[in-house]
């Protein structure tokens, strides 16, 4: 839940467009670089996965806290749909257009 958390709080400035250019904070690709209308296209892309990903570890970090027993059905039964939902949004990202 924690890193979801610090991962949620590095996303959000990205998917935003609120950092500039530079070497060491946000996605940081050939593309990114070649201008600041591409660094903001491509933080502000990676950004929102990465948001969409922090989201996910913190509802898993809370349920881990609510269910007693971690090897309940229920438990195992969240915990693989967070991992479907996951891979979803990943392979979602992926074969999106460009924006």
């Amino acid at each position: 839940m924690i890193i979801g958390a610090a991962l949620l709080v590095l996303a959000l400035p990205l998917a935003f467009g609120a950092v500039p250019m530079n070497r060491a904070y946000g996605f940081r690709t050939a593309e990114a670089f070649k201008s600041p209308a591409d660094w903001r296209r491509v933080n502000a892309r990676g950004g929102r996965f990465l948001a969409c990903e922090a989201l996910i570890l913190v509802v898993a970090g809370i349920a881990g806290f609510l269910v007693p027993d971690i090897g309940s059905p229920a438990y195992i039964g969240l915990s693989l749909i967070l991992l479907v939902l996951s891979s979803a949004i990943g392979l979602g990202h992926s074969l999106s257009p460009k924006s």
